[in-house]
């Protein structure tokens, strides 16, 4: 799941011929990866993930730019909600176990 993931994302920036993205984002897959390791171990959440990456796939195909942009926006801000809330909870379970 993580490669189709790791795909998708670097489909897109490909697509965006914007090759400075492309470049610094291959420097960074590792770190990338790791998130999107603790992101996709819950079921619930990767069944969102890719619900989103297709909507944001249909408003690509449609030319509907603003509505990407928004979707992307949002996975985005979901995702990083989502890990900082996983962090906290398993740095407060670890406090809790020492």
């Amino acid at each position: 799941m993580i490669e189709l993931d790791l795909a998708f994302h670097s489909e897109l920036y490909r697509a965006s011929g914007n090759h400075v993205v492309l470049n610094v984002m291959q420097t960074q897959w590792d770190h990338v990866r790791r998130v999107m390791m603790m992101t996709l171990i819950s079921q619930s959440y990767r069944k969102r993930v890719w619900s989103e990456h297709a909507a944001i796939v249909d408003a690509i195909v449609r030319r509907q730019v603003s509505r990407a942009r928004a979707l992307a926006t949002a996975q985005t801000r979901k995702a990083r909600a989502f890990l900082t809330t996983s962090l906290r909870e398993r740095g407060q379970k670890r406090h809790r176990e020492s």
